[in-house]
């Protein structure tokens, strides 16, 4: 076996990275290039990008048949230093140097699944996320599918799959869930307003804070329906809800079907918001303020009874 190695291995020269990586580190050191650069990791990358850089204006210049780059050298240091240092990809991912002056961006991207408990396929969703139809962080699409772009919401201005709303503030789908029923009842359940987007007035447009997704469907010459409404902030004080998470109150479409009286109705998550005794239309007080959307629904619709499934504080 060590004949095998020693044959494969002949010519090769033992290299010692950690000594080349303190010896780059060093030197660019002297330049002044690496201050402000606090972590050891970021400094050693940044010095392997510089090199990288020095490599490569080397090579240029002993290949160009005229001109100098000599020009250029003075300000192509400057700019690797500046804009890489400055990358939040940093800090959220892992960055590779590579053997040019640029980095490899390496990240995990996720979806969800239904196979919970065991039991494959036993949940379709959860907090807004549907099984198989997109990133956990948001869109449509997952991984390296994100180089030929995104939607962020359906063509009907639903959130897809992610947290998109709120500004995702403490998002967590994997928080523990309760169950709120609310009741078609003037102290749990009751419709603030219901009204077609093409011909919203400014009082409605309101109620879905001007969304602007929402009303640009006014011109896309299908005609949308907006239900606005209320339900009693109490019942979820009493299942413990997480208010910071609103974006992941959600009603499942069989659920708003449920509400509604009729199919077709689906939540618009990043709508969900707090509102206090003056503004809502329960008989209680404060209340938690949920939105539909529905195509061509002209028929006035009448609540009934439903559930709103919520993430729990732990």
């Amino acid at each position: 076996m060590s004949g095998i190695v020693e044959r494969l291995t002949e010519g090769m020269v033992n290299r010692d990275m950690r000594a080349e990586g303190h010896a780059l580190l060093s030197k660019w050191e002297k330049t002044g290039l690496l201050e402000g650069i606090e972590k050891d990791r970021s400094r050693q990358a940044m010095a392997r990008l510089l090199e990288n850089q020095a490599k490569e204006l080397l090579r240029e210049g002993s290949s160009m048949a005229a001109g100098d780059v000599e020009g250029f050298a003075a300000v192509a240091f400057p700019i690797v230093r500046r804009v890489f240092a400055g990358l939040i990809a940093n800090d959220l991912v892992s960055v590779q140097p590579m053997s040019l002056p640029s980095g490899l961006i390496f990240f995990l991207d996720f979806t969800f699944s239904g196979d919970l408990g065991g039991t494959e396929g036993a949940q379709t969703r959860r907090f807004g996320n549907v099984a198989g139809t997109g990133s956990i962080y948001g869109g449509d699409k997952v991984g390296s599918q994100l180089t030929g772009g995104l939607n962020l919401l359906s063509s009907s201005g639903i959130d897809l799959s992610g947290p998109r709303t709120v500004s995702a503030r403490g998002y967590a789908y994997g928080s523990p869930t309760g169950s709120v029923a609310c009741a078609a009842h003037a102290n749990t359940g009751v419709i603030k307003a219901q009204f077609a987007v093409n011909s919203a007035t400014e009082a409605q447009k309101k109620l879905i804070v001007f969304d602007p997704d929402i009303l640009a469907l006014s011109g896309s010459g299908t005609n949308y329906k907006v239900c606005v409404w209320d339900t009693d902030k109490t019942s979820y004080v009493q299942q413990d809800a997480d208010f910071d998470n609103l974006g992941a109150f959600t009603v499942s479409p069989a659920n708003t079907a449920v509400a509604m009286g009729v199919a077709g109705w689906r939540q618009i998550r990043r709508l969900t918001q707090l509102v206090d005794s003056t503004e809502a239309n329960t008989a209680t007080g404060s209340a938690v303020r949920l939105v539909s959307i529905a195509v061509s629904a002209s028929t006035t619709i009448s609540l009934a009874g439903t559930t709103v499934q919520v993430p729990i504080r732990d």
